[in-house]
């Protein structure tokens, strides 16, 4: 009976071991959702922000200015404020309606006689919200000279005329010249 006994015991604790063994093989249960790699979040732009995809344009060139924190859908007015030693003066680029996330995008065109540093703000209509994003505009190349072209234009075509006639008056006066001398040299032979 004592063997039974033991074998009995032995049974159960393999049983009771088998359990725990298991237990300790299985996945725990998440506690929460796993975090999301760098690679998959997008980062989201601040509110009240703007940006430029060029810093440093060219005066007379393009800029696209973007500014965020906006109320979805609301119009966005682009003004510029030019400050002179004389003056100060609002100058208004453009007015566009902010998208469903409250992104309002536009291309703005440089004044073609400023540089320097020109701040462009934003402001919604409807939220008075205000966004200020500056760029630094370099002075445009300047135009090509002609020196070394060929001139082309009206005052080429007055030249070549010019020049047609002379040949002309000079192909006429050495013609008159040779008939003249023809005319002399007939009048002593038949003397």
């Amino acid at each position: 009976m004592r063997c039974l006994t033991m074998a009995g015991t032995t049974l159960a604790g393999l049983t009771i071991a088998t359990a725990l063994g298991s237990a300790a093989l299985a996945e725990p249960a998440p506690t929460s959702s796993p975090s999301p790699s760098p690679t998959q979040v997008e980062p989201q732009p601040m509110p009240n922000s703007g940006e430029v995809d060029n810093q440093n344009p060219v005066a007379g060139g393009t800029v696209v200015v973007t500014g965020h924190g906006f109320q979805p859908f609301e119009m966005v007015s682009f003004d510029v404020n030019i400050e002179s030693a004389r003056t100060e003066a609002v100058t208004h680029l453009a007015t566009v309606q902010a998208n469903g996330a409250g992104d309002a995008t536009a291309t703005i065109q440089i004044p073609a006689g400023f540089t320097g540093q020109l701040p462009i703000k934003l402001t919604g209509q409807t939220s008075g919200v205000s966004v200020t994003v500056a760029v630094t505009v370099a002075p445009a190349a300047p135009a090509p000279t002609m020196s070394g072209l060929p001139v082309t234009g009206p005052g080429a075509l007055a030249f070549t005329a010019a020049g047609l006639a002379f040949v002309v008056g000079g192909a006429a006066l050495v013609t008159i010249a040779r008939l003249r001398r023809t005319a002399h040299v007939a009048a002593h032979a038949t003397r």
